[in-house]
């Protein structure tokens, strides 16, 4: 099973489509290549079709962050050192756009590091009670 394709699959809601992508050898370095008769020769439904084309494209798009361009999600997801998968879980869960989604990981990232600082101080008097 392609990990990758699977994990693809389930963030777009098209994880019941993962046997049969596997049981006609499809995967994850493919899926821009899939046309619209390839889709339908694999029995996906219209809508979920539509759903794969627009996942594929939103996987390409560029997106602006801040005025400056990235050429995909992946790309501005590691200019700013964020967990791609992260990203997107915010984007979609969420419904916002890049720039807002990056934005709410850094701010869960400098809360999770500033936790962490709080919690191994040097100074015991600044450590904060541990929790387990």
């Amino acid at each position: 099973m392609n990990e990758l394709l699977n994990r693809w699959l389930d963030e777009n809601n098209l994880g019941k489509y993962k046997k049969v992508f596997d049981d006609n050898d499809v995967s994850f370095d493919l899926l821009d290549k899939l046309t619209e008769e390839d889709l339908r020769e694999l029995s996906v439904s219209l809508g979920d079709r539509k759903r794969f084309f627009q996942a594929i494209e939103m996987e390409k798009s560029p997106v602006m962050v801040w005025g400056r361009e990235y050429e995909d999600v992946d790309h501005a997801a590691r200019s700013f050192s964020i967990i791609r998968d992260e990203l997107k879980t915010v984007m979609r869960t969420q419904n916002v756009s890049c720039e807002k989604a990056i934005e709410r990981c850094l701010e869960m990232y400098r809360e999770h590091k500033k936790q962490r600082l709080a919690k191994y101080h040097p100074n015991p008097k600044l450590r904060t009670k541990s929790e387990d």
